[in-house]
């Protein structure tokens, strides 16, 4: 390759999160969509992964974490910052796409450190006020801009997830850290298709009143939606303007943010972005944790969690406490699948699976300019972190009533009932087979769910052996 290389060693605090008691015994098995992984291999070619690139490099520019575009143009300078276990195929194709394409590249490669437990909360909270989401934290995040900028690069492309910064020059994602991410379809997933499934997401959520989701694993939560929450949506997250906020990771919620919402329910599941627990319960009233069953190490940090900071009353949020419910992230890209790197270390990508939720509890607030000083202040001088952990849950059914009396379901036993829509299918039918292109292309096996065997004997108390063994019976031993 003739591409220069900036070498960087930044040590970062990787995120965490807790999360996720026993399910009821769940319904019985055929229910639920087989379990499904694909042909990881067959995409795997130099010339499979340089084509995927090209895809990329020619989609338009739109800061958009599931769907990022580089759109080069010829002449232009590209600084790529990722951590120092990016795999390279990946990179090189990347790089070689945009050559070609008249872009020159420079790369930034930072080190990370190993990730920490979740016993490590209390020294980590701290550290998670300050940096950012993602894997770019911001001494990473602030290096890469800094040069950026200092050197006059056109398109800095950088991190997998959070908010996109603020920056002279244009910015995009770079979230397929490997090359099971960037093979299944989800990376050269048409624009114009992921358009077509969002807006029609949105159109629904624009008339919900009320929303129900309920998931096999003991999921059953219910909550009010009000018009003005999507107004707070956009003044929250002003670059989306009066689009669809967060494409392909569209909050079924006020996003980061906790306007009275009256969530009431459970949420449970036994995964999260740090990795796996025995399953758990996190019981909700008036939109915020009240009590916690199961999750072994992971729910005793929930319990301690919630009883330390019981009494403070965080600007911005209604009341005292800290659970509170700021994201339900309802992910719409049929093509993201479980790498079969995750194994036991788990990875946050397979989260964005089209049907997939993952909640978010916590205090996070969105860096609004009106309120986020008084939110600042007052963490800091009541040591509070600002933070959210996450529990995941696979096989939703999202029930919707709208403001004109009908329940619309989002997604059905997993599935987001948007991918049968005819106008989006003809959508679809402009790039290939609709049936293929808008199949999901990976569905995980959960036994007495989809998959043989009993939830809470098989599954429920030690979740990570069971996945281990599933992924190796699909790709072998890693």
């Amino acid at each position: 390759m003739h591409h220069k290389r900036i070498f960087g060693t930044i040590f970062l605090i990787s995120a965490f999160a807790f999360v996720g008691l026993h399910a009821q015994q769940t319904r019985p098995e055929g229910q639920y969509p087989a379990p499904r992984y694909p042909d990881i291999k067959k995409r795997s070619t130099p010339e499979e992964l340089l084509n995927i690139a090209r895809a990329v490099v020619k989609k338009p520019s739109n800061r958009d974490q599931l769907r990022p575009g580089y759109d080069i143009k010829k002449g232009e300078r590209v600084l790529i910052a990722v951590d120092s276990d990016f795999e390279r195929p990946v990179l090189d194709a990347i790089v070689t796409a945009i050559q070609e394409a008249g872009g020159s590249v420079d790369v930034l490669l930072t080190q990370t450190s190993a990730r920490r437990g979740l016993e490590g909360w209390k020294e980590v909270a701290p550290a998670l006020a300050a940096r950012g989401s993602g894997p770019a934290a911001p001494s990473q995040r602030a290096l890469a801009m800094k040069l950026a900028s200092e050197f006059k690069y056109d398109l800095l492309i950088q991190g997998s997830g959070g908010p996109a910064p603020n920056t002279a020059h244009r910015w995009e994602y770079i979230p397929w850290s490997t090359v099971a991410k960037f093979v299944t379809g989800a990376a050269d997933f048409p624009v114009e298709v992921q358009e077509a499934i969002d807006q029609k997401v949105w159109a629904t959520l624009l008339k919900a009143k009320r929303v129900r989701v309920t998931d096999p694993e003991g999921t059953d939560i219910t909550w009010t939606l009000k018009p003005e929450y999507f107004e707070l949506l956009k003044t929250e997250w002003p670059g989306y303007g009066d689009d669809v906020v967060m494409k392909g990771h569209i909050s079924l919620t006020p996003l980061f943010t906790a306007p009275g919402l009256d969530a009431k329910g459970v949420i449970a599941g036994t995964l999260n972005h740090a990795g796996t627990f025995p399953a758990m319960k996190l019981f909700l009233e008036d939109g915020k944790v009240v009590r916690v069953e199961g999750g072994g190490r992971t729910g005793e940090l929930w319990k301690e969690y919630l009883t330390k900071f019981a009494n403070v009353h965080v600007p911005s949020f209604p009341g005292p406490g800290s659970g509170w419910l700021i994201e339900v992230a309802f992910a719409t890209n049929p093509k993201v699948a479980r790498p079969p790197q995750s194994q036991v270390n788990y990875d946050t990508w397979e989260r964005l699976r089209s049907g997939v939720i993952h909640f978010g509890l916590g205090l996070t607030k969105a860096p609004d300019a009106a309120t986020r000083p008084e939110y600042d202040k007052y963490l800091k001088e009541h040591n509070v972190p600002s933070s959210h952990f996450h529990v995941h849950t696979y096989f939703n059914t999202v029930e919707v009533e709208t403001t004109d009396g009908k329940t619309v379901k989002l997604a059905d036993k997993g599935h987001l009932t948007v991918l049968d829509d005819p106008e989006v299918r003809k959508v679809a039918a402009k790039y290939g087979d609709p049936d293929q292109l808008l199949r999901e292309e990976w569905i995980p096996g959960i036994p007495g769910i989809n998959a043989p065997g009993d939830y809470n004997r098989d599954y429920a108390p030690a979740p990570e052996v069971y996945l281990q063994k599933e992924l190796e019976q699909h790709y072998g031993k890693p």
